[in-house]
């Protein structure tokens, strides 16, 4: 690994890192440092490390890009407020990290100090530490945003965006994540969306990737839940080289809900893995765990999802499902649902399928004057439309069906 292009551009950004947050910069960077980069085992059994270390990475500059109501702009990792436009959300509170610290300190640095004391993922380890200018955002108690938010990431080089969200109690929003790649050549990055909800809260995310087939992408998100709070995630992508998600969600309050949906559609050499902790730390909480993945050519994919439920966490509901449909003789799709109990009043299930398209279905549609081609197209749709549909934004589906 010694003088690997990517050892060699992980050092470029931590010679750029500023000084803001340097306890919680050096605490995350000092873990790091002692967990390492991963290897090909555990949870990155199945990610080409090799091919991330290896390849090369060149510096672009970036370009200033128009945008709609109500988005923020990150560009190579530094969230852009003379870029972004948010003055209808008079309400809540938007600033950069650094200036965020000075104002709500408070609430910021006991969520940093979590992080740093409790992130388990290197390349999230590495995002606390070396993001360059990172977004905060408050939503006040009882607020309704009416209308979704978005937050913009625009890379052309390896970055590490930082999104730190708080809701208040019993307020409700919905925010939509884009990350679009602004080069053909390979880039790397690691993305962070870390929510706090309060008793109460309501937030749903939609997260969609437009990135490079010879990139790699890193995206985790964190949630923790209060009482009553509910948390809802949503992916679509085309994979990337390799693309990561990886899910640590804390139902920490009695009846917190928490759903995560996913989808990925890959084709050629695209890779897509899914990483994905649940823990249920309090009574009469439910969540539930979708995914699905359509694979073509050569493409592979992989999902370890765990639902942990603590002692105390009784009349939990817990649910889990990775479903694959494998459309290439040569695609791979690796699952491992697993569940850890230790209270005696659980419903909890988890499973897992990988097929190909069902013969008597085609048949059918043959029958009555479909050709094959469109048949398995139809088929493809209907499989992918059961993700596609929870998405609240008619305008993000269309793409997806």
């Amino acid at each position: 690994m010694t003088g690997s292009p990517f050892n060699q551009a992980l050092l470029e950004r931590f010679a750029e890192k500023p000084e803001g947050f340097a306890e919680f910069r050096a605490q995350a960077w000092n873990r790091f440092v002692q967990m390492g980069l991963p290897e090909k085992k555990g949870t990155f059994q199945y990610f080409p490390l090799s091919s991330l270390y290896g390849a090369t990475y060149e510096h672009h500059t970036s370009i200033s890009l128009p945008c709609e109501e109500n988005t923020l702009i990150f560009i190579d990792g530094e969230f852009k407020p003379e870029l972004s436009r948010y003055k209808d959300l008079r309400d809540l509170v938007i600033l950069p990290l650094e200036e965020a610290q000075r104002s709500y300190h408070g609430i910021l640095s006991r969520r940093l100090a979590q992080n740093a004391t409790e992130e388990k993922d290197p390349f999230a380890l590495l995002n606390l530490s070396l993001h360059q200018k990172g977004a905060f955002v408050f939503i006040p108690p009882k607020a309704v945003i009416k209308k979704p938010i978005r937050s913009i990431h625009y890379v052309s080089r390896p970055c590490f965006p930082r999104l730190q969200l708080f809701v208040g109690a019993r307020a409700e929003v919905q925010w939509i994540s884009h990350v679009v790649q602004q080069t053909q050549q390979p880039v790397w990055a690691s993305l962070v969306l870390d929510v706090a909800l309060d008793e109460g809260a309501q937030c749903h995310v939609t997260q969609s990737y437009q990135v490079d087939p010879e990139s790699f992408l890193f995206d985790a998100v964190r949630a923790t839940l209060k009482k009553q709070a509910q948390f809802t995630a949503i992916s679509v992508h085309k994979g990337a080289k390799a693309l990561r998600q990886d899910y640590k969600m804390q139902l920490a309050g009695e009846e917190a809900e928490a759903h995560l949906y996913g989808l990925s559609q890959l084709q050629d050499n695209q890779q897509s893995h899914v990483h994905v902790h649940m823990e249920h730390q309090a009574p009469h909480c439910r969540s539930r765990q979708h995914f699905k993945g359509v694979l073509r050519d050569h493409s592979q994919s992989s999902f370890e999802g765990k639902i942990y439920v603590h002692p105390e966490a009784q009349k939990t509901e817990a649910y889990q499902l990775n479903n694959n449909l494998i459309l290439g003789e040569r695609a791979i799709a690796n699952s491992k649902p697993n569940l850890e109990i230790f209270a005696d009043d659980v419903k909890a299930s988890h499973g897992a399928t990988v097929s190909q398209l069902r013969a008597d279905e085609l048949f059918y549609l043959q029958a009555r004057g479909i050709s094959q081609d469109a048949a398995k197209q139809l088929l493809t749709r209907a499989f992918c439309r059961e993700i596609i549909e929870k998405i609240p934004h008619a305008g993000l589906r269309y793409p997806w069906l």
